[in-house]
């Protein structure tokens, strides 16, 4: 609860950074694919996007005063998605803040977001207890997975980018065919 984002050294425990730009509490982070940026996820209604080792801050996306609750990198680092209280999933692009898709469709909350590896669809899953997968060029909801019985706090892709595991307040985790 001290809203801010620690780089721990995995391998010594040392603390390399304290990212300390938010001023409220830290949702989720993510790692861009080449190690150098981070995105952190706010209750102050931002997403930032920082030097991972410096704590230089590259922007701050803040739309429509909507607090992000979860946020995931493209495969090829060029776009950010975080979903958002607003029953939406955004996405980004990395490198500017420019904002070239919403995805709607949820009824609540969004908690959980994820890119597939292939780069090809988003998942997405929240407090109406069902998980989208998107297809990222033309944003259309190509599937709906209702398995659970609660809230849905988190997602998962495999890496051949056909099944997700999502985990619930239901007390499962769930593995489904995404994309045939």
């Amino acid at each position: 609860g001290d809203k801010t984002v620690r780089v721990w050294d995995a391998a010594t425990t040392d603390n390399l950074y304290v990212y300390t730009n938010h001023s409220g509490y830290i949702h989720d982070v993510a790692w861009s694919p080449d190690s150098t940026y981070i995105a952190s996820a706010s209750a102050d209604k931002t997403v930032q996007v920082w030097g991972a080792l410096s704590g230089s801050l590259l922007y701050t996306y803040q739309p429509y005063d909507i607090t992000p609750w979860s946020v995931a990198w493209s495969p090829d680092g060029k776009q950010i998605a975080s979903a958002s209280d607003d029953t939406t999933v955004q996405v980004w692009d990395a490198t500017n803040g420019d904002h070239p898709f919403t995805y709607h469709g949820h009824r609540d909350f969004v908690y959980a977001v994820a890119w597939s590896p292939n780069g090809k669809h988003i998942v997405s899953a929240g407090a109406d207890r069902t998980v989208k997968v998107w297809d990222v060029a033309s944003g259309n909801n190509t599937f709906t997975y209702s398995g659970h019985s609660d809230a849905i706090r988190s997602v998962s892709w495999s890496p051949d980018s056909k099944n997700v595991a999502s985990a619930s307040w239901d007390k499962t985790v769930q593995v489904w065919q995404a994309v045939s």
